[in-house]
């Protein structure tokens, strides 16, 4: 049996995992960034400077775009790509950067969403460097139409944008929708500027500038036609995260072979600097961070070879990743002393570099706080994507009208101009809401009494009734908890209660989409809303079944979402927390437990904006708060949770 030794390059043998043919594209790769490239870096940082045929090199290679695997392109494994990501860096981020920018920004947006005559255009020609490309996402002034687009945008800090010949422009149009178009600069010079930025001191040997654009037009044909809203940048920017996470190791490894090699020959007290524990210690955490990333990155790259991957992979791989490279690149300069400085030792470069690698496509504190802020209010104002409710078909269907969110959504639809159904159990409070709806809003209301914990008959019944109408929304809010908090053993008449909880809260859910969703999709227009609760989203003990069922409905809507967005229909799921309702046993509305009529007024506003919603920002709020204390200390945040559910449960019973 021979004897495995162990290599502190490859402590995990991250080698013995890859394929020949990746090995193979890996090693010419690298012979080119290191014979070509590393002699031309230290004079383009100082200079800032960026070498145009630096791309037209790297084309003839086969790198740019190399997971595409047709119109000239090489077709690799992702796990390849990473690879050549990783090599490129560890000679600079700015080159890497250059790097995902045509490959992943340009010709993947193009590829995954341009037209057939849009890829045998530009594809070939960015695969071998002949054109450069950037990418631009904004908000501009003004939208677009069928025919042309006159825009009036400013972009900042666009890798490439000085030297581009074909500039990909993510913009609203007139109808609200986030629209992708291929700017190219010899047909639409005119108004379009794209001025270089000086005095970086991050990623000087990329070329990087802004994008100016004042009533540039735009032909129906430099329209992406296969994607609408924020899915196509985003989708795009995912795959630059995937490169960057390799390519940021790269740059680690750099920096701590430099670290290595300095140490063991810098000698004091007559011995290698490196013989100290203490350096020791430094370089086992570099290695230990280097090879787990990279494991992680050949996990994930060959989930995306299969297609099994998902977003918040590639985003929790980019996050750690960045994050450790910066600080290995910050351990390693220190490790050097005052030499750490000079950039003939390279790792004050890298350093600077990773300071933005580490804050571009996502950084994470920003991302966090940009999340909520988009999602509560920058969307919700923007009315980005924002259906017109009244324009989905002439009746909304509301289950659980009587009450609640469910009488307030009745309201603010009929208000909107849409006929209403009123579903629930009791005839009077139906035949009392209707009257008022239909005295104040002179529109068209209809009732029927079902009982949802009855799963026998009732939506055969309400099929029939519903049959010929016009359904534009169903708002699917009937729902049922427990009486008060308890334990799961603990409830009394427990076999009723939580039977009639299943029933409410997941089948009626299903069946009422399985009534509407025919006609919707034939007709190719529909809104469904699903009143799901924060309790889904955080722990929730001594409300288990009722949290379950919620759960249920988020993902139930997740994936109906998924199938049926190509139909031309909206389905949402809103996780309200506390409102000021008779399940709720809430008397008194607050800032955070609010009315329902408070609380609808917001929600509605995210219908077309948002899948997935508390609604309310303050509930948005108090969810962030429990997940950041749970991310923080899992055992403090369920404990803190169910002492209040305790203590909820113990008023309850001294009632």
């Amino acid at each position: 049996m021979s004897l495995v030794l162990f290599n502190w390059e490859d402590p995990l043998n991250l080698e013995s995992q890859l394929t020949q043919d990746e090995k193979i594209v890996r090693d010419s790769f690298r012979a080119y960034c290191q014979e070509k490239l590393q002699p031309r870096i230290i004079q383009a940082h100082r200079n800032e400077t960026f070498d145009r045929e630096i791309l037209t090199e790297i084309g003839g290679l086969g790198v740019l775009g190399c997971t595409i695997k047709e119109y000239g392109c090489a077709g690799i494994s992702n796990v390849g790509y990473g690879l050549l990501t990783r090599e490129i860096e560890k000679v600079d981020s700015a080159y890497r950067s250059a790097v995902s920018v045509q490959s992943s920004l340009v010709m993947g947006a193009i590829y995954n969403y341009g037209s057939k005559e849009q890829k045998e255009a530009y594809i070939p020609k960015l695969a071998k460097g002949e054109l450069i490309g950037c990418f631009g996402l904004t908000e501009p002034n003004h939208g677009s139409d069928a025919g042309s687009m006159e825009t009036r945008a400013k972009f900042n800090s666009i890798t490439n944008s000085p030297l581009a010949d074909v500039l990909v422009v993510w913009a609203k149009c007139e109808d609200n929708k986030i629209r992708g178009f291929i700017i190219d600069r010899k047909e639409n010079s005119k108004g379009l500027e794209t001025p270089k930025i000086q005095g970086k001191f991050s990623l000087r040997a990329s070329t990087t500038g802004m994008i100016l654009m004042d009533n540039v037009e735009v032909s129906e044909n430099q329209l992406l036609p296969n994607v609408e809203g924020l899915r196509g940048p985003f989708g795009c920017l995912n795959n630059a995260r995937y490169g960057i996470a390799w390519g940021a190791l790269g740059a680690a490894e750099t920096c701590l072979n430099i670290a290595r090699n300095y140490t063991v020959d810098r000698k004091q007290f007559n011995k290698p600097l490196a013989a100290n524990q203490l350096m020791q210690k430094k370089f086992a955490d570099m290695i230990t961070d280097i090879a787990l990333g990279l494991h992680g990155c050949l996990q994930v790259g060959r989930l995306m070879d299969k297609k099994q991957h998902t977003p918040e992979m590639i985003s929790l791989l980019k996050r750690n990743n960045a994050g450790k490279a910066l600080e290995i690149a910050r351990t390693a300069r220190d490790m050097l002393g005052g030499n750490g400085i000079h950039d003939e030792y390279h790792i004050i470069r890298h350093v600077m570099n990773l300071e933005s690698v580490n804050t571009y496509e996502g950084f994470q504190v920003f991302k966090f706080i940009f999340k909520t802020l988009y999602n509560n209010f920058i969307a919700v104002a923007l009315k980005i994507n924002a259906i017109e409710l009244n324009e989905t078909g002439k009746w909304a269907v509301i289950t659980g009208a009587t009450d609640g969110i469910g009488k307030a959504y009745a309201e603010l639809l009929a208000k909107k101009g849409l006929n209403v159904v009123l579903i629930s159990r009791t005839r009077e409070k139906l035949q009392t809401v209707a009257k008022e709806i239909v005295s104040k809003y002179q529109v068209e209301a209809k009732i029927i009494e079902a009982n949802f914990t009855n799963t026998d008959q009732i939506y055969h019944d309400i099929d029939k009734q519903l049959t010929g109408l016009e359904i534009g929304v169903l708002i699917n809010n009937v729902g049922m908890s427990y009486p008060h908090p308890e334990y799961f053993l603990d409830l009394k008449n427990k076999d009723e209660i939580y039977s009639n909880i299943i029933s409410c809260n997941i089948y009626s859910v299903t069946n009422m989409c399985k009534i509407v969703l025919p006609a919707m999709a034939e007709r190719r227009r529909g809104v469904i809303v699903n009143v799901s609760s924060t309790a889904a989203q955080i722990p929730s003990p001594l409300l288990t079944v009722y949290a379950a069922s919620k759960a249920y409905v988020q993902k139930f809507s997740e994936d109906l979402s998924s199938e049926y967005s190509k139909f031309g229909i909206t389905v949402q799921c809103i996780l309200p927390g506390y409102v000021a309702t008779n399940m709720s046993k809430i008397r008194s509305s607050t800032w955070m437990a609010p009315s329902p009529i408070t609380y609808v007024k917001e929600a509605i506003k995210t219908i077309g904006v948002l899948e997935q919603t508390t609604g309310y920002y303050p509930h948005a709020l108090l969810v962030g708060v429990i997940h950041t204390l749970n991310s923080l200390s899992p055992r403090i945040s369920k404990w803190l949770i169910i002492r209040t559910m305790e203590n909820i449960r113990s008023r309850a019973l001294r009632r």
